[in-house]
């Protein structure tokens, strides 16, 4: 859901609590991996992430502004 709008993004499953505990599972131990990295590695993986929130930041500026304050 677009928060700013209540607009539906997209349509999402139910997650049974076997699901969300194989999640949680999952996410501590990506974490501990993602830790234990060196930093080269770590930032050779986000360094295109950063390169799309720059190239897009004027759009995600206003997206945040409608978020944060309507």
């Amino acid at each position: 859901m677009e928060p700013a709008t209540g607009d539906v993004i997209a349509p999402v499953g139910r997650a049974t609590p076997e699901d969300v505990h194989t999640a949680a599972v999952r996410a501590v131990a990506a974490q501990r991996a993602w830790a234990a990295a060196p930093f080269e590695e770590r930032a050779r993986v986000l360094r295109p992430a950063g390169e799309v929130l720059e190239a897009d930041a004027e759009e995600l500026k206003g997206w945040l502004a409608r978020v944060w304050w309507g």
